[in-house]
């Protein structure tokens, strides 16, 4: 089975600019929660996870800021 189309609309794939630019196309539809599904091996998933943190959601934050909820990231941050 071919999943590059499924692929392409439901998932934010590719160099940092372009996944956050993917997940802001999502949250102009209406979407306010997102899943992280790391593709590759088990043993790269913390540096993904850093790359995302350090990559795509510095270019995310003004989203926070405008929902209403600012501080809710922060609350479970510290938890």
């Amino acid at each position: 089975m071919d999943f590059r189309k499924a692929a392409q609309r439901y998932c934010a794939l590719g160099p940092p600019a372009q996944i956050a630019e993917c997940i802001r196309a999502f949250h102009a539809a209406g979407v306010r929660h997102v899943v992280l599904d790391l593709l590759g091996p088990y043993e790269q998933r913390d540096t993904q996870i850093e790359r995302v943190a350090a990559e795509v959601l510095p270019l995310l934050k003004d989203l926070t800021a405008t929902d209403g909820r600012a501080g809710a990231q922060d609350k479970y941050a510290t938890a």
